[in-house]
């Protein structure tokens, strides 16, 4: 039941997203023109630079250092989220509806909180910012919920938690494809979609083995928050490459 959106979804995009901006009809012509330009600029400007090849981006240590973020936003996100309800039932005593209630509510407000930030560092001339920023955020989160106590400190902390950490991934991605094009973008983009994902294995199992060997989700969601910090300082490192500012008539286009 869960896959079946997802499915669904997928032959919706199949028949209805166009793969490049020349094929959106929904676009007036003058736009289309506007952006079919500038992605053609910035495919030039990064093939100009050289070591657009597969065994290129295996190379880059930005490749890698960016597949290491990746793993420390999934393992903190995975971390937190596979244990929320148990955390909740077990500081709350509420029923298991209740406490789906109660888990439901961060996450939603994370929702929102992605669309938000997004569409801010889309319009910023540094994405990192908004990377580094709701990582911290995640932090902070997770060190407030490895103590709260009551639900309404607990609700708050999870939020925070999940809208850092929510948010901080969809910006993430407009990191490598800044300075990865043709074959070494697909490798390199599929080398951290790889490592990252074994962060989703090793935070849980992590939170799971650290709950059971000290009794309790302190530990775990402490060093859960610390390896957030150290993810957003590693950040602060990203080669980001951007131009430095649009042309005008382009920034009317996106509005």
């Amino acid at each position: 039941m869960e896959g079946l959106p997802a499915v669904g979804l997928g032959v919706v995009t199949l028949r209805f997203l166009d793969d490049r901006p020349e094929d959106a009809d929904w676009l007036p012509p003058e736009e289309r023109r506007l952006l079919a330009e500038e992605v053609a600029r910035e495919r030039a400007r990064k093939e100009s630079a050289g070591g657009q090849r597969l065994r290129d981006a295996l190379r880059r240590g930005q490749v890698w250092l960016l597949a290491l973020v990746y793993f420390i936003l999934l393992a903190a996100g995975f971390g937190l989220t596979f244990f929320v309800p148990d955390l909740v039932q077990d500081r709350t005593g509420y029923s298991d509806f209740e406490v789906g209630v109660l888990t439901a509510i961060p996450y939603g407000i994370a929702t929102a909180a992605m669309l938000i930030v997004a569409r801010r560092a889309d319009r910023a001339r540094s994405r990192r910012p908004f990377v580094i920023v709701p990582a911290l955020v995640g932090a902070a989160g997770a060190g407030l919920t490895a103590y709260a106590q009551s639900p309404l400190l607990l609700t708050v902390a999870i939020t925070l938690a999940a809208v850092g950490i929510l948010a901080a991934i969809p910006v993430f991605w407009a990191l490598p494809t800044a300075f990865l094009s043709g074959t070494a973008a697909a490798g390199g983009i599929a080398l951290i979609a790889a490592i990252g994902n074994l962060g989703g294995f090793a935070g849980p199992a992590f939170t799971g083995v650290m709950e059971d060997s000290t009794g309790g989700f302190e530990t775990p969601l402490v060093v859960l928050g610390v390896l957030l910090v150290v993810g957003a300082a590693l950040v602060v490192g990203a080669r980001e490459t951007r131009e430095a500012a649009k042309e005008p008539e382009l920034s009317l286009a996106r509005e």
